[in-house]
């Protein structure tokens, strides 16, 4: 009986001390696979351009709290553009900065400043600095030239981010451009930052623009709403997040 019983014991004992093994081996030698943002980040610059657009159009010298709009939108993007990475392609469009000699004139005032580059934030900042808002708000004719034209041959992704205070006033719309756009292609995201916008016809006819084209919609009513859409948008600075999986 005692023989049987110092059996178990020796067996109750061995069992102890085997799960004791396996666990400190499981907690200080865990299996993880770490991934992160890394790979995409550097998708995304090589297979993205992206143009931005600027509206220059008369109603962005209306003042958005102590500031006009486009001292709001300037100085946001003085601050945003230097972050970018250096590998992506970032180039420039505005409408709006002339008035045209008629109103067909004034709806055809959309313009290419910079091609999309690396390291063009200063050619943008110079650019910009250049102009005043005076015209209209031709927006969808500013995307239609903007794919046609300003992207050249690239063949990846084309990435537009347009910044707005108003909805298209030029008898098009670019709600229609989007869902005919993405009927014909799929190469091509539209993000909106509507600036200071109350008026939810334009709002809606916007957020139409974007989310039709599987882009981002940012409503910015102050400098710092401003600032973090273009920092969403542009991925300015990005973070490279660890995500730990147990396998």
């Amino acid at each position: 009986m005692k023989k049987v019983f110092l059996t178990l014991f020796i067996l109750f004992i061995t069992f102890i001390l085997a799960n004791f093994v396996v666990t400190k081996i499981a907690f200080s030698n865990p299996n993880y696979n770490v991934t992160t943002d890394f790979d995409r980040a550097k998708d995304f610059m090589k297979d993205e351009e992206v143009m931005l657009i600027v509206d220059f159009s008369d109603s962005m010298n209306e003042y958005l709290g102590s500031k006009k709009k486009i001292d709001i939108a300037m100085e946001n993007l003085a601050a945003i553009l230097p972050m970018i990475s250096p590998e992506v392609k970032v180039g420039l469009r505005v409408y709006g900065h002339k008035s045209g000699l008629t109103y067909y004139h004034a709806c055809k005032a959309s313009e290419m400043k910079v091609p999309p580059k690396k390291c063009s934030a200063t050619d943008i900042s110079n650019s910009l600095y250049e102009l005043s808002p005076q015209g209209v708000t031709p927006i969808t004719y500013s995307l239609r030239k903007c794919i046609e034209s300003d992207f050249g041959s690239f063949k990846g992704t084309k990435h537009i981010v347009l910044i707005s205070d108003g909805k298209e006033n030029c008898d098009e719309s670019p709600c229609k451009f989007a869902i005919e756009l993405t009927q014909a292609r799929n190469d091509v995201v539209i993000d909106v930052i509507a600036l200071g916008i109350d008026d939810p016809e334009a709002i809606a006819q916007l957020k139409c623009a974007a989310l039709t084209t599987n882009g981002k919609f940012f409503k910015s009513d102050t400098a710092a709403e401003l600032f973090n859409s273009l920092h969403n948008s542009f991925k300015a600075h990005k973070e490279v997040q660890g995500q730990i999986i147990m396998k």
